[in-house]
């Protein structure tokens, strides 16, 4: 973790969140990739994550993202992000990662709606 991507559990063992700033290199992209499939790896249960992409100004090119392989891993449950409306290329990026990997994908004005997203299609666990 850094300055340009943090991340905490919201909920522990289900829900992550992910808080990108300023300028997220490859380098610190594929990082976070492997640190999360090491996670997914020892989970019983999907981990849906919540990415904050409200302060990101840029980000790696399209091939170097669609690379990460957490996104295709069998317990990678949601990726839902808070803050892409602000910028039509980033709502632009980031329905093309989510059409070319697959992933569950949805996006929300606020984290709490994201959660509530969560809560009332019954996605998460009530014992971890």
């Amino acid at each position: 973790m850094n300055d340009t991507l943090h991340y905490e559990w919201l909920i522990e063992g289900q829900v992550r969140l992910v808080r990108l700033r300023h300028n997220l290199s490859v380098a610190t992209l594929m990082s976070y990739d492997w640190d999360t499939i090491a996670l997914l790896d020892t989970m019983a249960i999907p981990l849906h994550v919540i990415v904050d992409v409200s302060e990101l100004r840029s980000f790696p090119n399209l091939n170097d993202c669609l690379h990460t392989q957490h996104i295709r891993h069998p317990r990678m449950g949601y990726m839902l992000t808070v803050g892409v409306n602000r910028s039509r290329m980033m709502r632009f990026f980031l329905n093309a990662i989510g059409r070319a990997t697959r992933v569950r994908y949805q996006d929300f004005d606020d984290l709490e709606a994201a959660i509530a997203f969560l809560e009332e299609h019954a996605l998460l666990s009530k014992a971890v």
